[in-house]
């Protein structure tokens, strides 16, 4: 599927993580973590099993993920340091909610993320900070604010570019002025952004609250309430831009006394893309892949190759479909013996994905779900025949 090569890859570092997020899989709505996380993290010597050859080639690296904080990865110095010395042209971003790390490593990284003297290979570290020292623990919950003002402080004490990432919520949109000040003094780039979670959909007006449960037992312990009252935003100090709020003047409807009351222990259970079946129906939903455009692999933290983080969800929630179209998950986990090559050269990168795309699977669906979810046209069911027996 990459005809034109490799220029970007998306790494997930490790699926540990010090924060409790509601709107985050790693755990069931903020509270017990969920059986499929393992802790555990790739390090440096499976970067060097990638090779020098394939990290030369590489322009661009993201260190963020679908379910851990790359942060958490006791070797993410000693990571990037290898990747730069390898290839100093290479830009480099790492997202981080701040709470994890030493003041000594941000320090560090704020050298390595500067870039080389002619400017080539900056990169930038983002904070995902949403409030200020008595809010932002309500959603990234058991983030200590003391370590997140360390490390931010550290990085800033280095010539690294760094930016705030801020989601807005009912409960910190009163602290967005005081952010924009430290931001303004600190030379952070402020990106306010809408969060997750409320919607139910185009078909449902009505946006639900986001409720967060116990780390220790699963019992709901209070619901967080989109900001509905704000028309636009005016966010970025540097550009002037503003961003319009989705859920302004909306309805929100609480939790319901019965769902406070049930212990959160597991998730409700990820859809059988089996049941999507009736997608077979259409000839084309336009899917235009990302990771083609940007010529964009993702690493999870097996190790494992997938084309985008997206498809790295679906298969940590066990996604059925791609469990099938995947087969042999170690066919797509370099070693000695299965090099980067072999991998980007298999059967599921150069005939299963693109068989995907175009809706040409020998499955019940045809498509797959997960890229035509993603980056395709999702078409109305009602419109076409369901019937009939899959060949």
């Amino acid at each position: 599927m990459y005809k034109h090569g490799i220029e970007r890859v998306h790494v997930e570092l490790t699926d540990k993580c010090n924060a409790e997020c509601p709107g985050c899989f790693r755990s069931h709505y903020g509270g017990i973590v969920d059986s499929n996380i393992k802790n555990v993290q790739l390090d440096l010597n499976y970067f060097k099993l990638l090779g020098e050859d394939f990290i030369k080639s590489i322009n661009y690296w993201l260190f963020c993920g679908t379910r851990g904080d790359p942060m958490s990865c006791t070797e993410i110095v000693d990571i990037l340091e290898y990747i730069k010395s390898i290839n100093e042209n290479a830009g480099v971003d790492v997202l981080t909610n701040g709470g994890m790390g030493s003041a000594k490593q941000f320090r560090r990284m704020s050298d390595i993320l500067q870039g080389n003297e002619s400017g080539f290979g900056r990169g930038s570290m983002t904070f995902s900070v949403d409030g200020w020292e008595d809010t932002n623990h309500i959603y990234r919950k058991n983030v200590k604010w003391d370590k997140v003002m360390r490390n931010i402080l550290a990085y800033k004490e280095g010539p690294g570019l760094a930016q705030w990432d801020f989601l807005v919520f009912e409960h910190n949109v009163d602290d967005i002025p005081k952010v924009k000040e430290f931001c303004k003094e600190h030379d952070i780039q402020l990106k306010l952004k809408q969060p997750f979670g409320f919607a139910n959909g185009p078909s449902h007006p009505n946006l639900d609250t986001m409720a967060v449960h116990s780390r220790k037992d699963g019992s709901y312990m209070y619901e967080i309430y989109p900001d509905t009252k704000t028309k636009q935003y005016d966010y970025d100090f540097y550009a002037k831009e503003t961003t319009e709020n989705d859920f302004y003047n909306k309805n929100v409807i609480a939790k319901s006394a019965k769902y406070r009351t049930q212990l959160r222990t597991r998730t409700e259970g990820y859809d059988d893309m089996y049941s999507y079946y009736w997608l077979r129906e259409h000839n084309n939903l336009d899917v235009d892949c990302h990771a083609i455009k940007q010529k964009e692999l993702f690493i999870d933290c097996d190790g494992m190759f997938l084309p985008c983080c997206f498809l790295g969800g679906s298969w940590f929630a066990k996604d059925n479909q791609l469990r099938d179209m995947v087969g042999d998950e170690s066919l797509l986990i370099p070693s000695e013996t299965n090099s980067v090559e072999d991998i980007l050269q298999s059967k599921f990168f150069n005939k299963t994905i693109p068989d995907g795309i175009e809706g040409n699977l020998k499955d019940p669906v045809g498509h797959c779900v997960k890229c035509v979810q993603t980056c395709g046209k999702w078409p109305d069911r009602s419109h076409f025949d369901t019937s009939g027996d899959w060949a």
